[in-house]
């Protein structure tokens, strides 16, 4: 037979996770049992899960009655249209639940339109105060209104980044701590002066305590805007940090920076390694397969170069015989206007040994003869560069790395102190050569025979049996492999950095810019800016004026009285003690 308690139990076995059901079939227990339905008893079935999760609303809505007999003695039923419809609403999936983010977006939404009305109905007048205090600036109603609100989200949205923040940092903080073994907790806790016996959890919070006591979260903020405000300078490109060093004043330029840039564009370019003389190269007579023609060819370029040679050799001799015309003491001073010793050049010159204080006159003539020859090469260098067309000689400049100039003789002047200081810098050269030979000359003489020949053996070399001999082998290997002139070239780089750190920083840039360098550090240029915002030094030029040491306060001096003033001055008299 139906027992509706019966029932009931069973809904509530199977709703047991759905209070409101449970209270339902609660109210139906409580309502006293009806009359039998014998006759109905085949027709109940036992619903399923799904059956009661179905009708789990429409059981809440109206609770369950026993059925009355009709008139005919049988139990009414629900039309059929109005259970489907129940079983619709039933059906319906439940709303998705809002995301936070949504729910965010939603109350800022709903906050700003409270708001907007709010400041609509605020007169103009006030609005804009309310504009001047937040530091914006004032216009049109609605303008003032979208301003304000604009700002007040921002407000918002700082203060709930502020608290994110400190809640991050104050959970990096924890699981700092929590990361600790025991034994290293308990010596942070030793070291903090917490004391006792006491758990891990408690001396985490000690811990915690004490940090944020000591104004750690203030300084988290700091460090998390700095390394921030660091991220946003270093993403940004050299000319965006450039402008902002020229706003904040602060110097982005490092001398030592544009040195080594500028030395390591001058060595590529070849300015430390040896310089070799641009010679002419002499046009080789048209070839033909025709011997006789080929011989004839020769002997005429021959004849001419003989011929030539027999002008320049007559050349000599008139010039000597000229320079020979003046007596010796002419001769000296011709050579001293120009700078040079006689005594020194002569002795140089001469192949034979004289005795000191004595200088022949053919020595003389001879060194003469030569500076000579060196000025008319100069003259006859000069004479053919004029003869070139100005834009050869323009592209001739440029080809050497020379500055431009407006007027040709300067051009000239210019090609000829380059190349001057061509053959000075050659000249240079070989002296450091020299050096840096007898160095190593004197270094292979303090070493044995025995090391010298170990030296042979590992560079293959000749061994040899004289010492002497060995010696000259590992010179000439050290010439050949090119380690005298990579020695040569670090002491010129040296002497170079030196002469380029004394000059200004002007100078240095026009050389940077002449030179296509940049001069500009990325990461020197975010440091500086960086230091400028927290009130460090920058690398400017700005040097404080140092306060004035306070002078001294002068000890008092005692008045010295008149003869008049010292009788009428009373005498103080010492209080007698007591026996």
């Amino acid at each position: 037979k139906f027992c509706p308690g019966k029932v009931c139990s069973f809904h509530l076995r199977q709703q047991s996770g759905n209070p409101t059901l449970q209270i339902a079939f609660m109210a139906v227990m409580k309502k006293p049992a009806a009359a039998p339905m014998e006759e109905e008893a085949p027709e109940v079935e036992t619903q399923t899960p799904s059956r009661v999760r179905r009708s789990s609303a429409s059981a809440v809505a109206t609770p369950i009655t026993p059925a009355t007999p009709n008139a005919q003695g049988s139990p009414k039923k629900r039309p059929a249209a109005a259970m489907d419809k129940d079983e619709e609403e039933e059906l319906e999936e439940p709303q998705p639940q809002e995301t936070p983010e949504e729910k965010l977006a939603r109350e800022e939404e709903e906050i700003t339109s409270a708001r907007r009305k709010e400041l609509k109905a605020v007169k103009v007048d006030e609005l804009k105060e309310l504009v001047l205090s937040k530091g914006l600036e004032a216009g049109k109603k609605e303008e003032m209104v979208e301003l304000i609100l604009q700002s007040e989200a921002k407000a918002r949205k700082n203060a709930r980044d502020h608290d994110s923040n400190v809640r991050l940092i104050v959970v990096k903080k924890k699981e700092q701590y929590e990361a600790l073994s025991f034994d290293e907790l308990r010596k942070a806790c030793s070291d903090s002066g917490i004391k006792g016996s006491l758990s891990k959890e408690a001396r985490v919070l000690e811990l915690l305590r004490l940090w944020q006591e000591d104004d750690g979260i203030d300084k988290g903020l700091a460090q998390m805007a700095y390394e921030a405000r660091e991220a946003e300078l270093s993403a940004m490109d050299t000319q965006g940090l450039f402008k902002i060093c020229e706003e904040k004043g602060t110097n982005p330029y490092v001398k030592e920076v544009m040195v080594d840039r500028i030395i390591k564009k001058e060595t590529a370019a070849g300015k430390f390694a040896r310089q070799t003389e641009e010679k002419k190269e002499e046009a080789e007579p048209a070839k033909t397969e025709d011997t006789v023609e080929a011989v004839l060819a020769n002997e005429s370029e021959r004849k001419k170069r003989i011929e030539l040679e027999r002008r320049q050799q007559e050349a000599i001799a008139a010039k000597k015989k000229e320079l020979r015309s003046n007596n010796i003491e002419e001769l000296k001073r011709i050579l001293t206007e120009r700078g040079i010793d006689p005594f020194l050049a002569a002795s140089a010159n001469s192949s034979n040994t004289t005795s000191p204080g004595r200088i022949k006159k053919d020595d003389l003539v001879d060194v003469l003869y030569g500076e000579v020859m060196k000025d008319e090469a100069i003259e006859a260098k000069k004479n053919g560069l004029r003869a070139m067309p100005t834009e050869d000689l323009k592209a001739l400049l440029a080809s050497k790395g020379i500055d431009p100039v407006a007027k040709k003789e300067g051009m000239v002047e210019a090609v000829m102190a380059y190349e001057k200081k061509c053959k000075e810098d050659m000249e240079l050269f070989d002296q450091r050569v020299a050096g840096v030979l007898a160095k190593k000359k004197d270094e292979l003489d303090a070493l044995s025979n025995q090391e010298l020949m170990d030296l042979c053996l590992e560079k293959g070399l000749k061994q040899g049996t004289a010492k002497k001999d060995r010696t000259e082998r590992l010179l000439m290997d050290l010439q050949q492999s090119g380690e005298v002139e990579a020695a040569v070239a670090a002491i010129a780089r040296k002497e170079r950095r030196a002469d380029l750190l004394a000059l200004d920083q002007e100078t240095l840039l026009k050389l940077c810019t002449k030179l296509s360098v940049d001069p500009l550090l990325k990461c020197v240029l975010v440091e500086r800016i960086m230091t400028k915002e927290n009130g460090g030094f920058d690398g400017s030029n700005e040097v404080e004026d140092e306060p004035e040491a306070a002078e001294e306060p002068k000890e008092l001096e005692d008045e010295v009285l008149d003869e008049k003033e010292q009788a009428e001055e009373p005498v103080m008299k010492k209080p007698r003690g007591r026996a």
